[in-house]
Parts: structure tokens; C-alpha cells; sequence
């Protein structure tokens, strides 16, 4: 579909417009005088939006910034925002305490002008976009409970736990970035984890560790049966808030529809637990398929953005080594690139495994993750979303 057939869709019938009713799917949740969550009611609605706010502007509100861009919430309005921020805050803490895993990988976000990139940048990571996951999370689990109450089909978000073989080689490399010899005295999968993820928070080797991390879990999946969400340490959970832009999510509301009496859809309800498990297997098959092209976009972007300052020296921080070199962030930046070994001119250099490192035999430099080093933009190859540098020097810790 052309994204300007969509249109029509995203911006007008699907987009929940300030004072304009919308045909809905309610998952109504209260809470208690402390915080808790209640149990939940679910019917269709119409309802009328009183604003449409934008991250930023919730995220000046709550932090106090300027009064400019705090424009357009109501008194009202804010001191809702405050209760959720509140209640989000519960929620996140009874999710840790349930032993969820709770990392902090930052975006990039690539600025389009005139169909060419003109800046990249970390994403804005602010409390207003936590506050709108710990209800989605709840909302999801909610209508995952309900359905399976009710004996009724549809596909859960299924997250396995690691394998334990997995889990110690991840282990095993954090204790050697970190030099720690162990993080907690649990033995609990979960809590080993977050354990190591919280002795990294902070330090130089926050992201190194917290992407070990995440490529040491399995993927999730969506399928027909009940296996819990190790992520989130949920026993069922599903995918149910963004039916807009996720097909699962769809085919969820449906299902609850279906639950909720919908006589039209009792025949959909039907064919679901006929071929649950072939949706399952096709939505998840579609879902890495987005992700893969997702991250080509965003490397042939980040390549297109560089390709005019071929020659440009930046400060770096070096993310990763391999037998053949080594790969750099640099700091300016949220964009990597590579440094072929064959590119070191100053020394003939070895790699230890064991280490981590390149190293120099004459004059013993060490290259490793977490070293502050400057390099040379060398090449771009926009079609292939590949940046190669060349090491012009090692840098001290801190200017």
C-alpha cells in the first residue's frame, strides 16, 4: 500500500481527533486507593478525545519546562497526566519486583528533509513514553487473561526463556567487560540478568553489556499456546493496543469482539482455532521481515547522511571487536562503522580472544570495547548501509 493510501486511515477514521467521536474498543481498568490494578471490564464505545498531546509536550509538563511548550493542556488534563504518571511509576515497580527484565537500548532517529537525511540523533527517551507502555502492558495482559477466561483463541506473545547454556556464555562476557566475578547470588534466570544489566547502567560498558543481553534471550513469537513472556514475567500476555499498524493486534480485537458477543464474528473465531497456528507462524515471519528492512533503512540512511564528509575525523568510542577489526559509535553520532585491522599503519597488531583486543607488539597499544579513539570517515557505500573508518588515534578517557 502507498503510504498515501493509508492516510485516510491513520490520520482520519483510525485517529482519535480532539473532540470528534470515535468508534472504540474499551479495556477499562480501575485502580485502588494504592495503586493496584482492578479487575477489568471490555466493550465496544464511542468516545470523544478532549486533546492530542505530543510526547514533548507531556514531557515539558511534567518536568516543568518552558510554558510555551506546555501550550494547549488544560489544568484538567495535567493533573490526569500526573495521576498516570503516578500509577506508571507502581505499575514499573511491580513489574520489576515480579522479576521482568527492564533494559535501556536508545534509538536513533533520522531527521528527513527534502527526502534526504539531515540529522541523526539519539530518540528522546522521556517519562511520558514510559507511562504510555506500562499501560499498554497492562492492557495487553488484561485482554490476554480475558480471553483465555472466556476458552476463547487467539495468538499470545510468546517470549521462551534463554537457554541456560546461553545465559553463562552471556554471563561469562559481562563479567569480563565488567571485572566483576558475579552480579547476584540468585540463580533465577531472570534475576541473573537484570542483575547484570543493572551492575552495567552507567558505566561505559552500559550498551555493550545490555545488547549481550538481549541477543542471549530467543525471539519472541506469536502462536496459539500458553508459554508466558520470560521479557516481562507474565504468564500470558498478547498483543491488543496498536491494531492500527500490527495485524496480531488486530486479529486480538476480533477475538475479544468475538468474546464480547459479535455475532459477525463468530465464524472468525471459528477459523482462528482452525489455523491459529499457521497465523502464528506467518505474523511472526512478517514481523522479523520488518524489523530486517527497518534496520537496512536505517543503515543505508545513516550511510547517506555521512556520505558528504568522507575525509572528516570524529571521536569515537569503539563498541565491539572481530578477528578482522573492530567496530566504532561514534559520539557525535548514534551511527557505527567498521575499522579494518588491515587500515592500522603504526604497529603490527595481534587479537586475543580472550581479551577482547587488538594489541600492538612494538608499542603495546591495546584496542578495546569502551576505548575512546579518533577515526577517519573512509568510505560509504549507501546501497550496502556500510561505513568503514580508519584509526588515526587513541584518545584519553575524558577531555
Amino acid at each position: 500500500m502507498h503510504p498515501d493510501a493509508a492516510a485516510p486511515l491513520s490520520e482520519g477514521i483510525c485517529s482519535l481527533k480532539p473532540r470528534v467521536n470515535r468508534l472504540t474498543v474499551t479495556a477499562e481498568i480501575p485502580f485502588s486507593s494504592a495503586g493496584t490494578p482492578l479487575p477489568p471490564s471490555f466493550y465496544p464505545s464511542l468516545i470523544r478525545s478532549r486533546a492530542r498531546l505530543t510526547y514533548a509536550q507531556v514531557h515539558a509538563h511534567l518536568s516543568g519546562g518552558p510554558a510555551g511548550s506546555r501550550a494547549g493542556i488544560r489544568e484538567e488534563t495535567g493533573g490526569m497526566l500526573r495521576e498516570m504518571e503516578a500509577l506508571a511509576r507502581r505499575l514499573s515497580r511491580a513489574r520489576s519486583e515480579r522479576g521482568a527484565l527492564d533494559l535501556d537500548l536508545p534509538e536513533a532517529k533520522i531527521d528527513v528533509v527534502d527526502g534526504l537525511p539531515a540529522r541523526v540523533a539519539a530518540a528522546p527517551r522521556w517519562e511520558a513514553h514510559r507511562i504510555i507502555e506500562e499501560f499498554m502492558l497492562l492492557a495487553n495482559a488484561a485482554v490476554a487473561e480475558f480471553l483465555v477466561s472466556k476458552g476463547r483463541p487467539f495468538p499470545f506473545r510468546i517470549h521462551e526463556p534463554p537457554e541456560e547454556d546461553r545465559v553463562r556464555e552471556f554471563e561469562e562476557d559481562a563479567a569480563r567487560l565488567l571485572r566483576l566475578s558475579r552480579a547476584t547470588e540468585s540463580r533465577e534466570i531472570s534475576r541473573r540478568l537484570q542483575a547484570w544489566a543493572d551492575a552495567a547502567r552507567g558505566g561505559s560498558f552500559e550498551k555493550r553489556v545490555h545488547l549481550l543481553l538481549l541477543r542471549s534471550l530467543m525471539l519472541a513469537r506469536y502462536a496459539p499456546e500458553e508459554k508466558g513472556h520470560f521479557g516481562l514475567a507474565l504468564s500470558r500476555y498478547t498483543h491488543f493496543t496498536s491494531p492500527i499498524r500490527r495485524y496480531p493486534d488486530l486479529v486480538v480485537h476480533r477475538a475479544l469482539k468475538a468474546a464480547l458477543g459479535d455475532r459477525q464474528l463468530a465464524g472468525y473465531a471459528e477459523a482462528l482455532a482452525a489455523r491459529g497456528k499457521e497465523l502464528g507462524e506467518h505474523v511472526s515471519a512478517r514481523e522479523r521481515a520488518a524489523m530486517d528492512g527497518e534496520r537496512d533503512v536505517m543503515a543505508r540512511g545513516k550511510a547517506l547522511f555521512l556520505s558528504k564528509r568522507i575525509g572528516e575525523t570524529f571521536p569515537a568510542t569503539i563498541a565491539s571487536v572481530t578477528r578482522h577489526g573492530f567496530f566504532v559509535e561514534l559520539e557525535a553520532f548514534p551511527i557505527e562503522g567498521y575499522v579494518s585491522v588491515a587500515t592500522l599503519r603504526d604497529d603490527v597488531y595481534r587479537f586475543s580472544a580472550e581479551r577482547e583486543e587488538w594489541y600492538g607488539t612494538v608499542r603495546k597499544r591495546r584496542l578495546a570495547p569502551a576505548d575512546r579513539i579518533r577515526v577517519r570517515l573512509f568510505r560509504t557505500d549507501v546501497d550496502r548501509g556500510e561505513i568503514d573508518f580508519l584509526f588515526v588515534e587513541k584518545l584519553p578517557e575524558s577531555l
